[in-house]
């Protein structure tokens, strides 16, 4: 079981991803937001209250066309490769922090998990996914439906135009066209599939039997566009003694 400090930081850098519908991306986050003033995330600091732990900063820089050039962690970079000004590739080291990791979470709900409801605005509300419990009757581990449910602020899903910026909305809006991105068309589709309009405020991990396990509060801060400036973020866990909580802050380009 992984602790909160492999994940805390990537729910806050991750509201990408949820909802699969005849619409495309673009058409489902303007039937829910309307027009809505484009801002592009330049950095992301995430600092524990307590300890260390879970502490980072994330960094886009962009290109002087306005297009996402690379997406960095300090350690780990991921560089965006653009033909006749869309993306081609994503190249660099680590997993590619749009996609794969951005729900990175003590559990796989969102790398296989299946929506099973969804708000009123198209994003996932309700998502199974299985897990692994020991069954000492039958003396082996057993796949158990886990579930997991998510709630949202009114506010619109703030990296949507980043991820324009990053040609990733373009991916995603012709996700049923043949995708010239190799390795990381799965994860273009996952991502499809889970993409979710508004910003998440709170995700509660249920086990079998509906007992819950870990809860993620996050309470914004947000400015007069609607726009994150800072975040608290809260993991209620039954394997820690007390909760853990962490301030992640947000700048955008042209401040």
């Amino acid at each position: 079981m992984k602790s909160s400090k492999y994940f805390i930081a990537s729910f806050v850098i991750s509201i990408f991803l949820v909802g699969c519908s005849e619409e495309s991306v673009t058409d489902q986050f303007e039937d829910a937001n309307g027009k809505v003033p484009e801002k592009f995330i330049k950095t992301i600091t995430t600092e524990s209250y307590k300890n260390y732990e879970g502490d980072g900063l994330l960094t886009i820089e962009y290109n002087t066309d306005g297009s996402v050039s690379t997406v960095t962690d300090g350690t780990n970079r991921n560089i965006f490769v653009y033909e006749k000004q869309q993306l081609k590739t994503i190249t660099g080291t680590g997993d590619n922090f749009l996609f794969k990791d951005a729900y990175n979470s003590p559990y796989s709900a969102f790398e296989k998990g299946d929506v099973v409801a969804r708000d009123d605005n198209g994003n996932p509300s309700l998502i199974e996914f299985y897990e692994e419990e020991f069954d000492y009757d039958e003396n082996a581990y057993v796949p158990v439906v886990y579930t997991l449910d998510i709630f949202y602020d009114s506010q619109p899903n703030p990296y949507y135009y980043t991820m324009e910026a990053g040609g990733l909305i373009e991916v995603m809006d012709n996700v049923k066209l043949s995708l010239n991105l190799g390795a990381q068309s799965t994860e273009v589709i996952q991502a499809r599939l889970l993409f979710p309009v508004n910003n998440i405020s709170q995700m509660i991990y249920k086990d079998g039997n509906g007992e819950i396990q870990y809860t993620i509060d996050a309470n914004y801060v947000y400015d007069q566009d609607g726009y994150p400036t800072s975040a608290t973020v809260t993991v209620d866990s039954i394997w820690d003694d007390e909760d853990v909580s962490y301030l992640v802050q947000y700048t955008y380009m042209g401040q």
